[in-house]
């Protein structure tokens, strides 16, 4: 029989958190016959299999276990999905555990507002076993809890808090007033209609392992439509458990990367360049580049007649930041890089702090206008992506060049601070990279850019 909500659980070597998730979900106030429980073990190497064979022995609930063998989160979601039988759809992570009446709010919520896609506020989300430790008093505690006692300590641990809620409306948790709600769509708790999923055709099973499947079905939805919404009513909490988080992050930044591949937009791109938590805050921030900056920097850079006194090869692949037509008729790029461009095959609006292309794909590139005008930090972060996807860079620099753009350096540095920097450091300095003066024309210099040595990173 058809019901209200399926409940679709991935399980990859849980067996530490499961007794805990499933008693969360034994205790719910919602009738039995509303939910049903789709558990996909992935590739089990412990005890998983059977603590959830043992609970379909035991509860009146109905619970199905589903095996897939190709080790993807993406694939396994699917699976579930094949097999719900569900008006809604909930994706629920095997570490999570929810409160007595999720279930009835979240039925409520659900059945209010059927294009929307529901997130669930999820205290400890990015804590570990080793982490715990540093973020709350008792780190042990929840070894002696139920999920009950467990759920509301947690509640009282402000550091283990969802940093999705400070950018929720207080109202009715609305996402929708942010440039990419779609950037907190995390499938650990998530709940949507049948039919809004199948609008954008489900995970992407394409990513290995468990990674970043989740936000791309975001940006599908978002695409599409939809709304974004916080749960704000409940909560749900992410137990502690070994974590490889360096791992984890190389992981993030190789799927984001092919993301931004698919997606070429400057929404993709503060998600790759500044991380999930800050991409919504650098895209208000970078809002002040606008048609009438890049106007001002193409009109001041289109003065020159004698360009041979740049000394720059014939061909560049790639240009970033604003070129003026003589640069484009001097050079020919294949691809142009510029946040206020149409977008095409060759060009491609973004700002170039992250870009769409493999380690060394470009002989050349070359950077003009725009680097100007952003603080050291942002700079740096523009010429080290320049140099990872280009053997050579040119940088050229106006002295007449003024600063048209309205962005504080406190408030961009701020915000400025991807999680992931640990794992892959950046150069934040212009003492990271050395100059070599390649020409000059009247208030122009062209230079050439390089690392500089004994960087260690």
């Amino acid at each position: 029989m058809a019901k209200t909500i399926s409940v679709i659980i991935p399980v990859h070597d849980k067996a530490s958190t499961l007794p805990l998730m499933i008693e969360s979900l034994s205790y719910q106030l919602a009738a039995p016959d509303q939910f049903e429980l789709i558990f996909v073990t992935d590739r089990c190497t412990d005890e998983s299999p059977l603590i959830i064979e043992d609970f379909q022995r035991t509860t009146e609930i109905q619970v199905v276990k589903i095996s897939c063998e190709e080790g993807s989160a993406a694939r396994a979601r699917n699976l579930g999905i094949k097999a719900a039988t569900g008006e809604y759809y909930f994706f629920l992570d095997s570490d999570v555990i929810i409160p007595q009446d999720f279930f009835v709010k979240l039925i409520a919520r659900l059945r209010s507002d059927h294009d929307a896609v529901f997130l669930v506020p999820i205290y400890g989300n990015s804590g570990s076993l080793s982490t715990w430790p540093f973020l709350v008093q008792d780190h042990d505690a929840w070894r002696t809890m139920n999920s009950a006692e467990l759920l509301n300590w947690a509640a009282t641990e402000s550091s283990l808090a969802d940093l999705r809620i400070g950018h929720a409306s207080k109202t009715d948790g609305s996402l929708d007033h942010l440039y990419a709600p779609w950037v907190f769509c995390w499938s650990s708790a998530m709940a949507m209609s049948r039919e809004l999923l199948a609008a954008v055709g489900g995970f992407n099973p394409s990513f290995s392992g468990k990674g970043s499947e989740d936000l791309e079905l975001g940006y599908e939805l978002h695409a599409f439509g939809s709304s974004f919404k916080m749960m704000l009513d409940t909560y749900a909490l992410h137990l502690p458990h070994t974590r490889n988080r360096h791992s984890e992050e190389q992981i993030d930044r190789l799927q984001e990367r092919e993301m931004l591949k698919r997606y070429p937009t400057r929404q993709m791109e503060a998600l790759c360049a500044f991380d999930g938590a800050h991409a919504n805050s650098m895209l208000e921030l970078l809002e002040g580049i606008d048609i009438q900056t890049i106007n001002h920097l193409t009109t001041s850079l289109n003065k020159y007649t004698h360009l041979e006194e740049l000394n720059l090869p014939q061909m560049i692949e790639l240009a970033i930041g604003t070129p003026p037509a003589w640069l484009m008729d001097l050079v020919g790029p294949d691809y142009v890089i510029c946040p206020c461009i149409e977008h095409s095959e060759m060009h491609l609006p973004l700002f170039g702090f992250a870009l769409p292309f493999e380690d060394g794909t470009f002989g050349a590139a070359i950077m003009i206008g725009l680097w100007q005008l952003f603080p050291e930090r942002l700079a740096c972060r523009l010429i080290e992506e320049a140099l990872r996807v280009a053997s050579v860079v040119y940088l050229i620099k106006d002295a007449d060049l003024g600063n048209c753009l309205p962005l504080s350096p406190q408030q961009l540095s701020i915000h400025d601070a991807p999680y992931w920097e640990r794992t892959y450091p950046l150069r934040r300095s212009f003492y990271d990279f050395k100059l070599t003066q390649c020409g000059r024309e009247q208030t122009l210099s062209s230079f050439r850019v390089e690392r500089s040595a004994g960087v260690a990173r």
